[in-house]
């Protein structure tokens, strides 16, 4: 763990020529073993092609793999020839079984609404007086109800009316139900709005929304005059008054029983509406799961197109609106709907001779074209055709030589699996290399022993394995502990500016820059002082500036390794450092985290208790160091030393430290309100709990942070006198009774951002080092010429809350925090005073706080001062 080392501790730091010495044994060593591994490679290659022919793996997948691969294509062969026709049989069946599935689903629903229809009309029965209207009424709208509910989207109007084409229905106008009643007689057509179907009957207004000239009925007449007593389907029609619904209807028309005044056939009849567009959305609804497909349906008496699965309009009225313009197969405006009506027609002299209720299956160069000729009793006569590319049935086919290859393959890692099952005894000696990395795995690096084996294969990975751990515990070697403790927790990677090649790469990058340091040495020794001087790292154990020889056979043999450590030097300057032995100067802002009442709560209470507490505490330490990026320098005496811009770059870290002071402050009390007091054992000593707190104390300090040690262990540390500050801070904190102090650098610093007081000062050693003004202060490294760390006042402050934070819940919890903010700002007032002299009006500011804050510690110590000094004059 890091620590804080007193700055007056520097005599064991190396001067700078030792400094150099040291750096250049370690790069010779690199040097050294990147020497070695050339060499290693070198050979590997020579003996790659001869090795690979002799080895276990060449041999026995070559045997296994050629036996299988010969079985295989031969059981290929005989597969498809003796499936490959029962496959094709299949796709046709599962091509028709599609289409018949659309065409029984069309002929279920036209027969489900042909059973309801004849339901409604017996329910109304031959002695039904259509001038009881109110009756009427409820059985149509119970009607319209009933097949909104099953065959939604389908039917669109039910409806009756007598031999004199008076009509009472009630029909679905662009999702709003309307009750309609028409009269010949009077010209007239009312429509109401029905509010709601939860209902059983129409809730309407007894005043109509709407008056409109009435529907024409001739052609439906005339249907139930040629039809009477049965129940038929019409052509498909067009009524102005509707401009945008081409309908089809079914009758149910019910015969004269005695005369009636008019010509007609029939008393009255029932009818249901459908239009072409619910003809089509019920088309989509039914070929949806057929992908690609294309339908549509067509009226042989007519051969108009009455419904399509796609959004092409087949009807629209002429620009006077009085003729309806209807599409034909071979007129509307889809190009794969004309294709296929032309393949169809090719075949057939026209619709009517197309054979009825018969599949009938074409194929074009792309597209299975399947046709049905609908006609059912009810007088339906409708062509129903969908197209379907031939790759939905023919992937099939392929799907199962795809899966008889797959099957191959299985095939044949059985087969392999089998070879390694019977050559156990050969690759014994892979178990030994299990063992040793499990052992790596748990980072024991020492006592590695091999099993010796003749196999080229074997031997290849032993090496590999060695050279693994040789550049394991060299690596291990420069990451000091933090950062061995960021990188095993996967958050190493967040301050580095560089990537990295991998680590051969890094060690022959690095091991460049060690070699061009050397040659600077021999040939340029008397620029050594100079080239140090102007060093580009921050800190004591920078790197140095490279230089050209002035021979020019030299330079031309040196270009490449000049290049190469300035790139190295570009992409590395900030992570190098992290792994090396250095010491950089740099403002740190330090937190000291007090456990007050710690000892008293371990003299009484059991390790077990005291463990799981320090470890409540301790989690909210992590949370803080991953929330800020502040990393834990030590333990001890009940207190945690926390650092913020120490190992790696933090802006705003004065910042950092406060709002981390003050969330776990937060924390804490959050901790012991919700699980300290509701431990058992707190019944038995709740003071001992409740007096347990924790005391921040936060300075600034200019410090020497990075990794000293020796080449095989490295340890980070913080050279800094900020100990002795922070003891200070602590005491006064606790004898003040307030939570956090902060001093008046960290105050300046964050001046703003945060709601402050004055509360003391205090004689602490200066945040930045007094050093000889006759020498470079960048390369002092002896403590001789280092100033003794002199005490200079410094006032104290405490740190209330966060500047930013709003109250915003209820307007009177932000008059009481603005009222608590003014009272602080009437303290502030008060101390300025106090320090211009003006100590009688500063006293009767303090006097009147202390009425509102009785127990306040600071402003009793304040208020104390200025009495002694007002007793004086």
């Amino acid at each position: 763990m890091a620590k804080i080392q007193p700055l007056g501790a520097q005599k064991d730091v190396a001067d700078e020529p030792a400094s150099l010495n040291k750096h250049h044994n370690e790069e010779d060593d690199l040097l050294l073993d990147e020497d070695d591994d050339k060499e290693s490679l070198s050979s590997n290659q020579k003996n790659k092609v001869s090795s690979f022919h002799l080895s276990i793996r060449f041999c026995l997948i070559f045997l296994v793999c050629s036996l299988i691969m010969c079985s295989i294509v031969v059981l290929s062969a005989t597969w498809l020839s003796s499936f490959s026709p029962t496959i094709t049989e299949l796709s046709s069946r599962v091509r028709d079984y599609e289409f018949l599935s659309v065409v029984d689903y069309a002929n279920q629903t036209l027969r489900e609404i042909a059973i309801s229809s004849e339901m409604i009309a017996g329910q109304l029965g031959f002695s039904y007086n259509f001038r009881d209207y109110s009756y009427t009424e409820t059985v149509v709208y119970r009607a319209f109800v009933s097949e909104k509910k099953h065959h939604d989207g389908v039917v669109t109007t039910t409806y009756t009316c007598n031999a004199f084409q008076e009509c009472i229905g009630v029909i679905d106008y662009g999702g709003v139900p309307l009750f309609i009643n028409t009269s010949l007689e009077y010209n007239t057509q009312y429509l109401y709005t029905c509010h709601g179907l939860t209902t059983d009957y129409c809730n309407r207004s007894s005043i109509p929304d709407d008056v409109t000239p009435p529907f024409d009925f001739t052609y439906l007449t005339s249907v139930c005059n040629a039809n009477p007593g049965r129940q038929v389907y019409s052509l498909s029609y067009a009524d102005p008054t509707v401009p945008d619904m081409v309908f089809v209807t079914l009758l149910n028309c019910r015969p004269k029983m005695k005369e009636n005044g008019k010509s007609n056939q029939f008393d009255y009849f029932y009818a249901l509406d459908l239009t072409t567009d619910t003809i089509s959305a019920f088309l989509k609804q039914a070929s949806k799961k057929i992908k690609a497909s294309v339908g549509f349906i067509v009226e042989v008496e007519t051969e108009q197109l009455i419904a399509v699965d796609g959004d092409v309009k087949i009807s629209k009225w002429d620009d006077k609106g009085t003729t309806l313009l209807r599409s034909t197969p071979l007129t509307v405006e889809d190009p794969k709907i004309q294709r296929d009506a032309k393949l169809i027609l090719e075949k057939y002299s026209n619709w009517k001779s197309i054979e009825k209720n018969t599949l009938i299956a074409l194929t074009s160069a792309e597209n299975y074209i399947l046709v049905y000729h609908l006609v059912t009793d009810s007088q339906i006569d409708w062509i129903l055709v969908l197209s379907v590319p031939i790759w939905n049935y023919a992937g099939s086919t392929a799907i199962a030589i795809i899966a008889s290859v797959i099957g191959s393959l299985l095939v044949v890692s059985v087969g392999m699996v089998v070879g390694v099952l019977v050559s156990l005894r050969i690759v014994k000696p892979f178990y030994n290399l299990i063992l040793l990395f499990r052992q790596i795995s748990q980072m024991n690096l020492e006592n590695i022993v091999l099993t010796n084996s003749s196999f080229s294969e074997v031997k290849e990975l032993q090496q590999q394995f060695m050279d693994m751990v040789k550049k394991i515990k060299m690596y291990r070697a420069f990451i000091p502990s933090h950062l061995l403790l960021e990188l095993d927790t996967g958050e190493g990677g967040e301050h580095e500016d560089v990537k990295t090649e991998g680590p051969r790469g890094m060690q022959q990058e690095h091991a460049s820059s060690v070699g061009d340091s050397l040659k600077h040495i021999n040939h340029a020794s008397h620029g050594r002082r100079s080239s140090v001087a102007s060093s580009s790292a921050p800190g004591i154990g920078g790197g140095y500036s490279s230089s050209r020889g002035s021979s020019s056979s030299r330079q031309s043999s040196d270009r490449q390794l000049v290049e190469r450590t300035q790139t190295f030097r570009k992409r590395a300057a900030n992570f190098g450092n992290k792994f090396s032995l250095h010491l950089e100067m740099k403002r740190i802002s330090l937190m000291n985290v007090h456990i007050d009442g710690l000892n008293e709560f371990v003299s009484f209470f059991p390790p077990e208790l005291v463990v799981q507490m320090l470890s409540d505490i301790f989690e909210q330490v992590q949370t803080i160091s991953r929330q800020f990026t502040c990393q834990m320098l030590s333990f001890e005496g009940g207190s945690i030393t926390l650092a913020f811009n120490a190992s790696s770059h933090q802006a705003n870290h004065e910042l950092k430290a406060n709002k981390a002071a003050l969330q776990f402050s937060a924390k804490t009390k959050t901790i012991k309100e919700q699980k300290w007091r509701r431990l058992p054992i707190y019944s038995r000593n709740p003071t001992l709990i409740d007096s347990m707190s924790l005391i921040f104390a936060i300075c600034g300090q200019q410090s020497l942070a990075g990794n000293v040690g020796t080449k095989d262990s490295k340890n980070f540390s913080v050279l800094s006198s900020a100990r002795y500050n922070l003891e200070q801070l602590t005491k006064l904190a606790r004898f003040m009774q307030i939570p956090i102090v902060v001093t008046d650098g960290i105050q300046k610093s964050t001046e703003g951002s945060f709601i402050t007081r004055f509360i003391d000062t205090l004689e602490l050693t200066p945040e930045q080092p007094p050093l000889t003004s006759n020498v470079n202060s960048s390369l002092i490294t002896s403590p001789q010429l280092v100033d003794h760390p002199s005490y200079y006042p410094c006032d104290v402050h405490e740190l209330l809350h966060d500047a930013s934070n709003e109250v915003a819940d209820e307007w009177m919890y932000e008059l009481e925090a603005k009222k608590g903010q003014a009272q602080y700002l009437n303290y502030n007032e008060g101390v300025k005073l106090l320090k211009e002299g003006e100590h009688a009006k500063a006293l009767e500011i303090f006097e009147n706080f202390l009425v509102h804050h009785p127990q306040d510690k600071p402003t009793l110590v304040l208020i104390e001062k200025c009495q002694k000094i007002l007793d004086h004059l």
